[in-house]
């Protein structure tokens, strides 16, 4: 299990996809290789909004077109208590079980994603993510919800990947050391 938190506000990947930047700073190309998508119902609601129709545009971007497909496709699971119906192919669950999510990791195929500072707080408690992939943004935002809880556990971790894409997002991909992974 991955978390993969932009570290931008909601709605701010669907205004860059307009801007036409989403090849960028989404990277489409680590999202290929992904089986699952597990966003907050926030940000699904968001994207739900925009992918679907994200490339019927006459003005829409090689790269918008191409995500939109593979979003489209891409299973999705989304943890929420008040969601009460998500299409494009997605699942709605309402709490975080870990013999399920155990099960889903076990599963052979890409990555799962995960998003979200709450959903990714619950899946730190149970020790369910082995890797974290950070995208760090060239905006300084002055509020906002942190991506970590507070917490005295220490979880060491060690560089696997840094990226840099053309409009200055930087991807920082950290795996967990053999010390700290889940037993």
């Amino acid at each position: 299990m991955q978390d993969h938190p932009s570290g931008a506000g909601r709605g701010d990947q669907a205004r860059a996809a307009q801007r036409g930047g989403v090849g960028e700073n989404s990277g489409i190309c680590c999202t290929r290789r992904r089986q699952l998508s597990v966003p907050t119902a926030g940000s699904y609601v968001l994207m739900a909004g925009f992918w679907p129709t994200a490339d019927t545009g006459p003005s829409s971007s090689r790269p918008l077109v191409e995500f939109a497909g593979i979003w489209r496709d891409m299973p999705k699971i989304v943890f929420s208590r008040t969601l009460e119906r998500a299409d494009w192919n997605t699942t709605i669950v309402r709490d975080v079980v870990v013999e399920e999510i155990m099960a889903l990791k076990a599963q052979p195929g890409g990555d799962m994603a995960l998003g979200g500072a709450d959903l990714t707080a619950a899946f730190m408690q149970h020790d369910l993510i082995d890797e974290y992939r950070l995208y760090i943004h060239p905006v300084l935002i002055g509020r906002g919800k942190p991506l970590f809880p507070a917490s005295d556990a220490k979880t060491d971790l060690r560089l696997a990947e840094t990226r840099t894409f053309g409009n200055g997002v930087v991807l920082l991909r950290y795996q967990r050391t053999e010390a700290s992974s889940p037993k």
